[in-house]
């Protein structure tokens, strides 16, 4: 995890033969194809007749004798563009004799791509003698975008005495999830409310008037994908409006990296170039996949040619003394850039195996970490991330939010957001700022 200085770009990071150090930088809708839907039969002697588009079928009903037995509904049409429609009408009952029995339910209209009413099946009632009871028409199946469900079936004609009754519409379908634009016009929306809010509240001067409007072009990680280089998570991007909407009731720093943490995804695999040089350069590990630990984008060429670029790499998980380039924190992402030279170590410690990567002046190599405690004069770097090399050259354990702190101990754990303040306790750095005031959002990045 990065202060919050170190949130305004991507992160870099340049090595060198004696010492390395760590610079910030750095649905679609378906339901397409025409739907076809067959009539029912109608009485004894009735044909079948057919329809294309969820149309009506037909049938006759028998000429003599008993009546017909009542038909069957038109099956559902497939939506096309629009809903396709259901059977039109159940088949009529006998001409004479007994009454038919009512006609069975209609089919189904199924949503098409945009939202049209799809018609359900009528229910054809007995003709003579006592009357069929009318068929319901089922519901029609909602379109991406929620297509009205199917009509009720229609009332059984009355015969000798009491006619069908009324089938019951369908229910509308449901509505679909927020497309990537949408979400970005809310994250939008919500970072600016943020802003405002805890820049007003801090009485720190802002320039937010074009906020909404600017706020994509602001958006590091846009132009990646723009270009093709990076996709979106719209789960993580949901998540991350979340965090903004927090963050404008608590006004804390702090839990929005958690909150915006894997928005963006690189789509390179190793080997693959990464970034572009010039002055100044375009950083390039947001590009890269990320299949491990650590995921770096490797300049190893003059990064102030414009036709330099780096190499995507998944770096060696150093091992105790082992050359390496950095380390890498507990809960850091530990993706950035790394410029140095052919042949140079590109392997990274990582905190997790409780290994840094520590210089003697003439190399570096993957090392422990100085135990709390434990002196820490010979390089005061080499304590734990939380801890920090006090005043008697000991590590110490560091203050987290709401602890007590003071200039001579002990200090606020680096790398969180965190100050002493003047009650001498660590606090959050807090949303309101230069960078965030003016419009440009922190995060995702």
């Amino acid at each position: 995890m990065v202060s919050r200085t170190g949130q305004m770009g991507r992160r870099s990071l340049v090595a060198s033969t004696a010492l390395t150090a760590a610079l910030v930088l750095a649905m679609p809708l378906l339901g397409c194809g025409s739907g076809t839907g067959a009539g029912g039969t109608g009485g004894n002697a009735g044909s079948v007749g057919a329809s294309s588009g969820g149309g009506s079928g037909s049938a006759s009903g028998g000429h003599s004798g008993s009546g017909g037995i009542g038909s069957t509904g038109g099956t559902v049409g497939s939506g096309g563009k629009s809903g396709g429609n259901g059977g039109s009408s159940g088949g009529s009952g006998g001409l004479s004799g007994s009454g038919g029995a009512g006609g069975n339910l209609g089919g189904a209209g199924h949503g098409g791509t945009t939202p049209h009413q799809n018609t359900g099946g009528s229910a054809g009632g007995g003709m003579p003698g006592v009357g069929g009871k009318g068929g319901g028409g089922t519901k029609g199946g909602g379109g991406t975008k929620g297509g009205s469900g199917g009509a009720g079936g229609h009332a059984g004609s009355s015969g000798g005495a009491t006619g069908g009754a009324s089938g019951a519409g369908g229910s509308a379908g449901a509505g679909g999830a927020p497309s990537t634009a949408e979400l970005l016009t809310t994250l939008g929306d919500a970072f600016c409310t943020a802003a405002r809010t805890c820049c007003a509240n801090t009485n720190y001067p802002t320039m937010l008037g074009d906020c909404e409007a600017k706020f994509q072009s602001r958006l590091s990680g846009l132009a990646y994908v723009a270009k093709g280089t990076e996709t979106i998570d719209n789960t993580a991007l949901a998540a991350c409006i979340l965090g903004y909407r927090a963050t404008a009731t608590a006004c804390a720093f702090q839990p929005l990296e958690a909150a915006c943490k894997g928005v963006f995804h690189g789509t390179k695999s190793d080997g693959a170039a990464c970034g572009k040089g010039g002055v100044p350069n375009t950083g390039g590990a947001g590009e890269c996949k990320v299949t491990g630990r650590a995921t770096v984008c490797l300049w190893t060429g003059d990064s102030n040619v414009s036709t330099t670029t780096g190499t995507c790499l998944t770096p060696a998980h150093g091992k105790l003394g082992d050359p390496c380039a950095t380390s890498c924190a507990k809960n850091d992402d530990c993706v950035f850039d790394l410029f140095t030279s052919p042949g140079y170590p590109t392997a990274v410690c990582f905190e997790d195996d409780g290994l840094r990567c520590a210089s003697d002046g003439t190399s570096s190599v993957c090392a422990p970490f100085t135990a709390t405690g434990a002196s820490c004069a010979d390089d005061i770097s080499s304590c734990a991330s939380t801890d920090y090399c006090d005043s008697s050259q000991k590590c110490s354990t560091g203050a987290t939010l709401g602890q007590a702190c003071s200039t001579s101990g002990p200090d606020c754990v680096q790398g969180m957001s965190l100050f002493c303040s003047s009650n001498d306790k660590c606090e959050d750095l807090g949303f309101a700022f230069d960078s965030t005031c003016g419009g440009t959002p922190p995060f995702p990045y």
